[in-house]
């Protein structure tokens, strides 16, 4: 009896690490509702659940990821209106972070606001995504900045690495009914929408970026724990190369984007840097996002 009571922890903590180690990707998710007015509060507790249920237990690649490696994400949807008790208008804020190697550090993917948000959830029917057809739209928006970030932590690890997972984003979009769809998904809802974020970084004329974005992650941080002044002049050098990417696509979005989840990472990195090299963070940063000279204003100087 014993050696089969051996057996079967063993056999559970072997499944348990095997699911665990699977996760690549960990949601933390948080709804806000300050104008709440029709529907039960309670509905949005079980959305909750049902979000961190649909992210948290899925399978997103076939990559294999490490307790320590996974990719953080803390999730608010701000409900601006209700539209009825089952449908909602809503802010959704991402933020995904992955570890630097060599440290305790944390860099962020992703920093970003998505403003075109509006989609429908009956507390007693389950949330699913399905690959293979549009199912609803918060299961396909938050399947999509999955796949997003994703890619661009592979893109942080290996030149263009992010491929694979960018055109799993980009099937979600072409999946959206093409009658009435949800905004956010096509090109003429705005100019910082899910579409022109798989646009842009799957764009030729963004490709340069993405090589930069390698070298600033692996070449840069990663390195910046055996020797700092070169993991520092590696991200120098990966700036020049996107300071010539917004030549080609001026204010892009996942230029833009790169600036809200990096800025504030920069100043910290080149406070201690020469004047000259402070001043070129500045101008590239805020070439591509003027407003990021309000967050990073010890660059200027």
């Amino acid at each position: 009896m014993r050696l089969i009571s051996v057996f079967l922890f063993l056999l559970l903590s072997f499944v348990t690490f095997n699911t665990l180690s699977a996760q690549e990707i960990v949601f933390d998710i948080r709804i806000t509702t300050p104008t709440l007015q029709l529907t039960d509060p309670k509905v949005f507790r079980t959305m909750e659940n049902a979000v961190t249920e649909l992210i948290n237990s899925r399978r997103w690649t076939e990559n294999e990821y490490l307790p320590d490696e996974r990719i953080k994400c803390n999730v608010q949807i701000n409900i601006t209106k209700e539209q009825s008790e089952t449908n909602f208008d809503a802010e959704l804020t991402i933020q995904a972070t992955r570890p630097v190697y060599g440290s305790t550090y944390e860099t962020i993917l992703l920093n970003h606001v998505d403003r075109d948000f509006n989609f429908s959830f009956e507390e007693a029917r389950p949330l699913i995504y399905s690959e293979n057809q549009f199912t609803d739209n918060l299961s396909h928006v938050l399947a999509f900045y999955v796949y997003m970030i994703l890619g661009l932590d592979n893109d942080s690890f290996a030149p263009y690495g992010g491929d694979q997972m960018y055109q799993k984003a980009q099937e979600i979009i072409s999946a959206v009914p093409g009658s009435n769809p949800p905004r956010g998904w096509r090109a003429n809802d705005g100019n910082r929408n899910r579409y022109w974020l798989a646009e842009n970084i799957q764009s030729p004329r963004v490709r340069p970026f993405r090589r930069s974005y390698y070298d600033y992650h692996r070449l840069g941080l990663d390195m910046m724990h055996k020797d700092a002044v070169a993991g520092r002049n590696a991200i120098s050098a990966a700036l020049d190369e996107i300071e010539k990417v917004n030549v080609s696509y001026p204010s892009a979005p996942i230029l833009i984007a790169f600036v809200n989840a990096k800025s504030q990472e920069l100043a910290d990195i080149f406070i201690q840097a020469t004047p000259p090299e402070k001043q070129k963070v500045y101008r590239v940063l805020t070439k591509i996002d003027p407003s990021a000279a309000a967050r990073i204003p010890e660059l200027r100087r």
